[in-house]
């Protein structure tokens, strides 16, 4: 099967989460496997919301190599899309549709390159794992926690894994750059409640909740929070600025001095955008409520937040951060903190290289700190840790982070292709 009809197939399955209703999808997944020789186990907590676990025998020369990801996707608001989000058309040489990127593109490759390896008998160094998931878009109760927590076993002796985010171009200065996922932010969501001088609608307002929550909001500026260089994000820097040439490679560097990364990312003006969230705790408020009758100002405002931190930062570092920057006249209702940390193991990332320079001779592959979470922080929990790569060379006016999740989200068809190829020879050498 050609990736983009199987592509094609997926997106066809409306799996938005919530409610995710990943079954049909998994099933269909499943029939293809086992059509081809592959023997599975269907895992589940939610009989709505499968999991799909299939090994593939290979040599002993190394020990198994996990790929996984997930069949869940975000809401699409079809009366913004320029065609329907969930019939998977091709047009213009290219797959449209929710989860072209993230993240059933990537999982069309898996499945392709895998069965290209199966049926041409190709002699693994290693056990092959694939573990396709629900509920990553929400909390992963249903897939990866569930997964990780109840199953253990199935994952003995695995070191590594490939998955979501990585392998997709980044443009600068005329070179192509191919980040590679080796870490992640931690999720840190707040619930602050404001609380101010009530009263009636008609009068001149005072000390309101609202007007503390604005303040709040109104000071909560990226530039004012500090700077942290993660080992991640120093490997992604110095590998980007010893390409580059002079003076841009001096410039470029200076980001990892924290005295002047703001100055730097403000000199770079838009093209900094994507390395923002990579050097600081980042906050964004995201739903306020509060009050019930438009005559009435509340005494009370509750602002939600969604924290994503630098891994190794606490809550209690985030919070002191919050309050230095935004001020303390608010109560915190309630934190859900993520935390997670491992160590950073790079024993895969030459291989993934050569499997990203064999399909794009041009493309520079580099680490990458995700600004976002996937589901590699429950995995990490086994001691494994996960490369993203899905190789996905992208048209510059097709910015991966602006794509996925948002309006007419597309993969294309040539990109699909090449990617199969290379996750292929990836997993012939891994």
């Amino acid at each position: 099967m050609e990736p983009e009809i199987l592509l094609q197939n997926l997106i066809k399955f409306n799996t938005v989460n919530p409610p995710g209703n990943e079954y049909r999808c998994i099933k269909y997944i499943d029939k293809i496997l086992t059509e081809n020789g592959i023997k599975t186990k269907i895992l589940f907590k939610d009989p709505k919301r499968l999991n799909l676990y299939a090994r593939i025998k290979g040599g002993s020369n190394s020990s198994p190599l996990l790929i996984y990801g997930h069949l869940d996707v975000v809401k699409a608001e079809s009366d913004k899309w320029s065609i329907d989000p969930f019939k998977g058309i091709i047009k213009e040489g290219m797959v449209w549709g929710r989860g072209a990127l993230d993240m059933k593109g990537g999982i069309a490759m898996y499945i392709c390159a895998v069965l290209k390896a199966v049926n041409e008998k190709v002699k693994l160094p290693g056990d092959i794992i694939l573990c396709f998931l629900s509920d990553e878009e929400e909390e992963s109760k249903s897939g990866a926690e569930y997964i990780t927590e109840n199953y253990k076993d199935l994952f003995n002796n695995v070191k590594y894994a490939i998955s979501e985010f990585g392998g997709f171009t980044i443009h600068i200065a005329g070179k192509k750059f191919y980040p590679v996922q080796i870490a992640e932010k931690q999720i840190c969501r707040i619930e602050a409640v404001f609380t101010g001088d009530p009263g009636h609608g008609s009068l001149v307002s005072g000390n309101t909740a609202f007007k503390k929550a604005a303040q709040f909001i109104n000071k909560n500026d990226y530039f004012k929070y500090p700077v942290h260089i993660h080992p991640a994000v120093k490997l992604m820097v110095n590998r980007i600025g010893s390409t580059l040439g002079f003076p841009l490679n001096l410039i470029f560097l200076l980001l990892l001095n924290p005295a002047l990364t703001n100055l730097i990312l403000k000199i770079m003006g838009p093209k900094g955008d994507i390395f923002k969230p990579m050097f600081k705790n980042i906050l964004n408020p995201s739903v306020i409520n509060g009050g019930d009758k438009i005559n009435v100002i509340p005494s009370d405002i509750t602002v939600k937040m969604d924290g994503r931190l630098i891994p190794g930062v606490t809550k209690d570092d985030f919070i002191y951060e919050i309050k230095k920057v935004c001020g303390s006249d608010f109560i915190l209702k309630n934190i859900d903190y993520k935390g997670y940390e491992h160590n950073i193991n790079q024993g895969l990332f030459s291989k993934i290289e050569s499997a990203l320079k064999e399909s794009d001779p041009e493309g520079i592959p580099v680490p990458f700190l995700l600004p976002g979470s996937t589901d590699a922080r429950f995995f990490s929990k086994l001691g494994i840790q996960t490369y993203g790569f899905i190789p996905i060379e992208l048209p510059k006016d097709i910015p991966f982070f602006k794509t996925i999740h948002g309006i007419d989200e597309r993969i294309p068809v040539a990109s699909l292709k090449k990617g199969v190829s290379a996750v292929y020879n990836f997993i012939k050498n891994f």
